[in-house]
């Protein structure tokens, strides 16, 4: 194959000779209310611009699978057990283990 690609919506093996390893979302979209993620979010980050840049950064990679993203969220603290990589879990549990991971 020429090269690997995200292009949701194509095939395995594109009309171009590329590898599409787009899986998919592992869950389907539904409504609901996601005030307590906002919540939990805030409570990691307390500052509201930081906060404003983690849900658009998000909201990209949701909306826009196929775009590479050139930033890398990293979540530190002094503290352990205080929800960093539980925000994370979150996040692959939506987008699929194959297109992310935490360590």
């Amino acid at each position: 194959h020429r090269e690997v690609v995200m292009r949701p919506g194509d095939d395995e093996v594109t009309q171009d000779n590329c590898l599409n390893e787009w899986a998919g979302f592992s869950i389907a979209p539904k409504p609901g209310d996601a005030r307590w993620a906002l919540r939990f979010l805030m409570r990691l980050v307390p500052d509201w611009s930081a906060c404003k840049y983690i849900l658009l950064w998000v909201a990209h990679l949701i909306q826009h699978p196929a775009r590479r993203n050139r930033v890398a969220l990293v979540f530190w603290s002094h503290e352990q057990g205080v929800g960093k990589n539980l925000r994370f879990e979150c996040l692959v549990a939506i987008i699929g283990p194959k297109h992310a991971a935490t360590s």
